[in-house]
């Protein structure tokens, strides 16, 4: 396991916070036993799992999927490319007296949404990396540019694209 725990990412209850980072899968990432874990976590302040961002690898067929859940396990998966850099996004707003929102965006398009969520306690620290993956996964997830803010982040914009000239 590979995390890094953070102790001051807060969302009160009811609370609306987004969490922003990018998120490479090489090549080489791969499983011989089917493996689902998490890969960023939000928890209460005492270590107890609120939501949660996974992927999963499936050994049979190799594909990688991203997902959103309830507490520790993920439920709602989407393919996830590999040798791709890839934007993701949560939009989370825990809620102890009414159902919680958990909504995941990749490259900054809504692609899962989870709204009957039960939380215990407001969101006191995130924990980001691999977490509990078998030994039979190995390979490489690159995190780079983390973002926690109370509004929308957003991608990083590219102000010079890279041009691409054809010859013979």
């Amino acid at each position: 396991d590979h995390t890094l725990i953070e102790g001051d990412l807060d969302i009160a209850d009811n609370g609306t916070a987004y969490t922003r980072f990018y998120l490479f899968a090489a090549s080489d990432f791969t499983a011989t036993a089917d493996d689902t874990f998490n890969i960023y976590e939000l928890q209460q302040a005492g270590g107890t799992i609120e939501m949660s961002l996974g992927m999963r690898v499936t050994a049979a067929t190799n594909l990688l999927e991203i997902g959103i859940g309830d507490g520790i396990a993920p439920t709602s998966f989407v393919s996830f490319p590999r040798n791709q850099q890839v934007c993701v996004e949560l939009l989370a707003t825990p809620s102890t007296t009414a159902a919680g929102v958990l909504t995941l965006f990749l490259d900054e398009i809504q692609v899962a949404t989870l709204t009957s969520l039960t939380q215990a306690a407001a969101v006191g620290r995130g924990v980001l990396g691999t977490q509990d993956t078998l030994s039979t996964t190995t390979g490489a997830l690159y995190f780079d540019q983390f973002v926690f803010d109370d509004t929308r982040i957003y991608g990083l914009p590219i102000r010079y694209p890279e041009e691409l000239y054809m010859t013979k």
